[in-house]
C-alpha cells in the first residue's frame, strides 16, 4: 500500500514537473505577444489585377488601406467591386505583395503559412510565388497579382516576404504605431 502511495506521489510530481516546463517553454515563444496564442496572418484581399508596380508595403491605417486597395481596383471591369474590409490598425497592419504586370495569366501570390514567424526583430511572411511552367497554357492577357495579407503587430521592425523555396521577395521596415 505504501509503495503504491509513493508511487502516485512520484508520478503526481512527475506530471507537475513537466506540465510546468512546458507552460515555460510556450510563453517564451509567444514572449513578443505577451499571449500564448501563435500571430496568425489572415488574407485580406488577393487579385490578379492590382496594378502594373511591383511593390511590397506596410500599411498602418484605414485610409492608406482604403487608397490602395481602390487603386488596385481600378484595372477591374466589373460594376461591383469589392470594398476594403475594416481593420483595427492599433492591433493589426496589412502589407501589400504585388508581382506587378506579368505578360499572360498563371501567375499567383498567396499566403502560404498562416503563423508568423519572429525573431530577432524580424518578422517573416511565407508565400506562394507562383509562376506559369514552360508549355503551360495560360490565358493570354496582362496580369498584375497582388494580395493584402493582415499582420499582427508584434515586437519586430522589419518584416521579410519568402516564397516557397525561402527566396526572399521582399524585405520592409515597418512601424508599430497606428497612424
Amino acid at each position: 500500500m505504501k509503495a503504491t502511495m509513493y508511487t502516485l506521489i512520484a508520478a503526481s510530481l512527475l506530471f507537475l514537473v513537466v506540465a510546468c516546463s512546458a507552460n515555460s517553454q510556450s510563453q517564451d515563444t509567444n514572449a513578443v505577444t505577451g499571449s500564448d496564442m501563435p500571430l496568425k496572418i489572415t488574407t485580406e484581399h488577393a487579385s490578379s489585377q492590382c496594378g502594373p508596380t511591383v511593390t511590397t508595403q506596410w500599411i498602418s491605417s484605414q485610409q492608406q488601406f482604403e487608397t490602395l486597395f481602390r487603386a488596385t481596383q481600378q484595372q477591374m471591369i466589373s460594376p461591383a467591386l469589392p470594398q476594403p474590409p475594416n481593420i483595427d490598425f492599433t492591433r493589426y497592419g496589412i502589407v501589400l505583395v504585388s508581382m506587378g504586370q506579368q505578360r499572360t495569366g498563371g501567375y499567383v501570390i498567396e499566403l502560404a503559412q498562416e503563423d508568423l514567424a519572429v525573431s530577432n526583430d524580424t518578422a517573416q511572411i511565407t508565400v506562394r510565388w507562383r509562376e506559369p511552367g514552360p508549355g503551360m497554357m495560360v490565358t493570354q492577357v496582362l496580369t498584375h497579382p497582388c494580395v493584402f495579407l493582415k499582420v499582427p503587430r508584434a515586437d519586430y521592425q522589419l518584416v521579410r516576404v519568402v516564397d516557397q523555396e525561402n527566396k526572399v521577395r521582399a524585405e520592409l521596415t515597418v512601424s508599430q504605431q497606428a497612424d
